[in-house]
């Protein structure tokens, strides 16, 4: 008669067991090393370990051969409908505070609890040409960072740009450093360029990287500048 049946057997290094028992499925639930399933209706099936089975394939007796060279525990469930397993199994790491690139490169799934901006910088002065501004310095950017929005605006009389940078050390013009984000024109009336820059998406900055506003031109008074960042 076929029925739900569970067996746990301790086999023997590179020994084996016979079940002489009729059914339709059967998994491996837990093995302490490789096994090879020999069955009575579907022949050989080798390296099978905890997780794995056959569905489907009725059979009246069942052998089990141990691969590891050690004793190998073995739990096997035997059933005659098919088994569900929804059972999920991984690493989920929960970090709050900074993490490092050794971190973000170790961990296969991660979940951050600081997501949210930490740090915010706005700057209205005029700027001057090649003359960076701070919005975080590299010895402040230990771990990476994270820039969720940035954005700015200006107008002069010609078109021109100014970037988002990022750089070990200030940068002396618009090109020296990772541009991270450069203006656009958006309008050009009576001889003037208005320019912006808008960025939504959030970039990572590498650890020991500053961040820095640069013009390409001489600005206007007044115009907003403005950013927010984590530092990790």
């Amino acid at each position: 008669m076929k029925q739900l049946q569970q067996y746990t057997y301790t086999i023997p290094a590179n020994g084996s067991v016979q079940i002489p028992a009729t059914n339709d499925n059967f998994i491996i639930q837990e093995s302490t090393g490789p096994l090879t399933v020999r069955g009575d209706t579907f022949g050989t099936f080798k390296g099978l370990v905890a997780g794995q089975g056959l569905k489907a394939v009725p059979f009246q007796r069942l052998e089990l051969f141990d691969e590891s060279g050690a004793p190998n525990t073995v739990k096997l469930l035997m059933t005659p409908a098919e088994f569900v397993n929804q059972t999920f199994s991984g690493s989920v790491v929960i970090i709050s505070g900074a993490l490092t690139d050794a971190q973000l490169r170790a961990s296969p799934v991660l979940v951050r609890a600081d997501q949210l901006p930490t740090g915010n910088w706005r700057d209205t002065s005029t700027v001057a040409v090649n003359t960076p501004i701070t919005i975080f310095n590299a010895a402040a950017n230990v771990n990476g960072a994270i820039i969720h929005h940035m954005e700015a605006s200006d107008v002069v009389a010609t078109a021109g740009n100014q970037v988002f940078i990022a750089k070990a050390t200030a940068p002396a013009n618009i090109s020296d450093g990772e541009v991270i984000a450069q203006t656009f024109t958006t309008a050009n009336n009576g001889g003037t360029a208005n320019l912006s820059i808008r960025r939504e998406n959030p970039v990572r900055i590498e650890a020991g990287l500053g961040f820095f506003f640069i013009s390409g031109f001489n600005g206007t008074a007044g115009y907003l500048r403005n950013c927010r960042y984590t530092l990790l």
